[in-house]
């Protein structure tokens, strides 16, 4: 279950936690529930998504989740852009 792993991962407590949806052709509103509950959980720890795409990064873009969690169009710019 992603809500399982996702929260699993931060409760490592690393610096960041990327959550790599390149490879997702569809993005329903249970991902993105995921999503909040894992900013809401992160706490010190920087979450980002990878997503370049209409399936994936248009709903995180159109629901605003992305003023939420940053958004990076490759796994390279978001390891980059949060130092990880």
């Amino acid at each position: 279950d992603f809500t399982e792993e996702l929260l699993a991962a931060i409760g490592e407590a690393p610096r960041a936690v990327i959550v790599d949806m390149s490879r997702l052709d569809f993005l329903a509103s249970a991902g993105m529930s995921a999503l909040v509950e894992g900013h809401r959980a992160a706490g010190a720890t920087k979450l980002a998504v990878v997503a370049d795409g209409p399936a994936t990064s248009r709903p995180l873009t159109i629901t605003g989740l992305t003023e939420l969690i940053a958004l990076y169009p490759t796994l390279a710019e978001a390891v980059t852009g949060l130092g990880a």
